[in-house]
């Protein structure tokens, strides 16, 4: 990938030259007040574009905070994809009318990424029949659940009403996703086998209990809108009304939707092969190398990318190896993975006691880490970051732990329905991952900088996001995380797993391994387990690419502190590295190597300060 798109400077250097033909010489105030029109023309533009965006997606407008729209799905019939699709053409051929010269370095980046991002989108718009609109992970049936439950908040009666109003419009919902199958299927794109029995199981669970059935609870949807409308301290009548016409959308609209679903999958199912890797759709190659450069944000090809895994997954094991003997271990690498995972005191108890022992553990440690971020970053967060356990209603729609940051307040949230799926050792890595000085520091770095454009700051660059987050989980030690080898261990087994799944991306979409072959590699290469493992290579499977993307994006973040450290030498400053690495916000990888890249050569030309 290029770091401007050649279409986008070829055609702005065009405009530039031909708007300067035959004109006399510039006048220093013509000039000063040309590019400051200019500029706010382009930002006037940026404005715009993503303004329509946000109309376009009140999904995303709730996700930030915003009430426009909150009564309302985004749509995802066929249709709407081409009506996207011609509004980021649009979009792209205004921005291009735009004189790219007269515009200053920061809204030069912003013309970069903005073409950057139109670019791909528009490549991928000819696959927009190929991914599942439907599949056990991220499928519209767990995924509406989960949107109302963890992001649809309830601070008044209008919101209480637009939750209504969403339930209302699941139905229409299905519909349009229905809709999406048919036309796939018709292109010959129709999920693995492995999928439908997974997906039948989660409708189920989300038609437990009233008023979908007799049961004495009531469902997770019911129990989330009246627990969010009990907390508004409502006269006792209209909460009542509240909850009645929440029922009733429920029973008229929510569970006709899932039962409709439910058959259409049925008779789809009828046509599913065990084959699970992109190369089996129609031009899947190219299909999956599209993927590739999207969620990578590179070139490189299928067959590099996987030399790149296991060269990754070797180095990784043979530091894990060289760690046995500090946790009192020996033998094979299996066998040390089976001692850790048996060892008394590996997990909390499964009980109340225990839950709340791994939670508080976990917020101590990431207090003690923001007490540690002086020396790595010159600004570290002021964002509050909470430790917040998963509401026991929505425990089966969320993973074990994610973060979340809304209007109020910024949250790691656990999953701790099982405590088997949490062993002791991955407490810390996950912690940071996701908290500080992962997820949550980037994404606040990211909110700290007011002059970032709005769409600077949601910009989906998974590479860039993901790779911050495992090279973080990594930074940790500097500041004092992993002081016992058990944590050290689960440090080296997340980023193994990254490895790993890199491995087994390639090899199912691109070597064309089979299930079972992915699942023997990720036995033989984690400690993972069978039933963990099974669910790992089944995402791998559904979400072409997606898998790639942290370990490439580690590997380019450590590659650019390395040649940073290598050719400024004692100059070098690693809170300054990181402020260039998130000083633009996420960006692809190559626009990331020239921030990094601009920050050395400043360096340089800065006189040193003398001793």
């Amino acid at each position: 990938m290029k770091h401007i798109p050649v279409s986008v400077l070829f055609l702005a250097a065009l405009g530039a030259f031909l708007a300067g033909c035959d004109k006399p010489g510039p006048n220093p105030a013509e000039v000063a007040a040309s590019r400051q029109q200019e500029a706010d023309t382009f930002n006037a533009f940026l404005a715009r574009a993503w303004e329509a965006r946000l109309a376009d997606s009140p999904q995303l407008a709730s996700r930030l905070g915003r009430q426009a729209g909150n009564d309302r799905w985004d749509d995802v019939s066929v249709e709407a994809l081409d009506r996207r699709h011609f509004r980021v053409r649009t979009d792209l051929a205004n921005m291009l009318m735009l004189d790219y010269t007269r515009l200053d370095a920061g809204q030069r980046l912003s013309y970069e990424l903005f073409g950057n991002e139109a670019e791909r989108r528009i490549e991928l718009h000819r696959w927009r029949l190929y991914p599942y609109v439907i599949e056990p992970h991220n499928g519209l049936h767990t995924e509406v659940p989960a949107f109302l439950m963890t992001v649809h908040d309830i601070r008044n009666e209008a919101d209480a009403e637009a939750y209504i109003a969403r339930l209302r419009g699941i139905q229409p919902l299905f519909q349009q996703a229905e809709g999406r199958l048919a036309a796939s299927e018709a292109a010959g794109i129709v999920p693995p086998k492995f999928v439908f029995p997974q997906v039948a199981s989660r409708i189920r669970t989300v038609l437990i209990g009233r008023p979908f059935d007799r049961s004495a609870m009531d469902s997770a949807l019911l129990n989330d809108f009246t627990d969010k409308v009990a907390a508004l301290g409502l006269p006792a009548e209209r909460e009542t009304s509240l909850v009645a016409a929440a029922r009733t959308a429920l029973v008229e609209s929510v569970q006709p939707a899932y039962e409709s679903l439910a058959r259409t999958l049925n008779a789809l199912e009828r046509k599913a092969t065990n084959d699970i890797g992109a190369w089996k759709l129609p031009s899947g190659d190219g299909y999956y190398r599209a993927l590739l450069r999207f969620y990578t944000t590179s070139d490189l090809s299928p067959g590099e990318l996987h030399e790149m895994g296991l060269a990754e997954v070797a180095r990784l094991e043979d530091e894990v190896r060289q760690l046995a003997p500090a946790l009192g271990l020996a033998g094979s690498l299996p066998a040390l993975f089976k001692a850790m995972g048996s060892r008394p005191g590996t997990y909390y108890p499964d009980t109340e006691a225990g839950r709340a022992a791994y939670l508080k553990e976990t917020a101590d440690r990431l207090d003690s880490m923001r007490q540690q971020l002086g020396p790595l970053f010159s600004m570290p967060p002021d964002e509050t970051l909470v430790v917040q356990r998963v509401a026991r209603v929505h425990e089966p729609f969320v993973p074990k732990v994610f973060y979340e940051s809304g209007a109020d307040q910024a949250a790691y949230y656990v999953n701790v329905a099982r405590m088997g799926d949490l062993p002791k050792h991955e407490l810390e890595p996950l912690a940071y991952y996701e908290g500080l000085p992962g997820r949550h520091l980037e994404r606040s770095t990211v909110r700290s900088h007011k002059a970032l454009p709005d769409f600077r700051r949601s910009f989906p660059v998974m590479s860039f996001t993901e790779g911050w987050a495992l090279y973080a989980a990594r930074l940790a030690r500097e500041a004092g995380g992993y002081a016992t080898p058990e944590a050290e261990y689960g440090r080296l087994v997340m980023e193994l797993n990254r490895a790993v799944d890199l491995v087994v991306d390639t090899g199912i979409h691109a070597k064309r391994w089979t299930r079972e072959d992915a699942i023997k590699y990720m036995l033989d290469h984690t400690p993972l387990s069978r039933a963990v493992v099974t669910r790992v290579v089944e995402r791998r499977a559904v979400q072409p690419a997606q898998g790639a993307a942290s370990a490439v994006g580690l590997l380019r973040i450590l590659e650019l502190r390395q040649r940073a450290a290598t050719e400024l030498g004692e100059r070098f400053d690693l809170r300054e590295f990181h402020d260039a690495l998130l000083g633009a916000g996420p960006v692809p990888l190559n626009a990331l190597s020239r921030e990094v890249n601009d920050y050395i050569e400043r360096k340089r030309s800065t006189p040193k300060a003398p001793s």
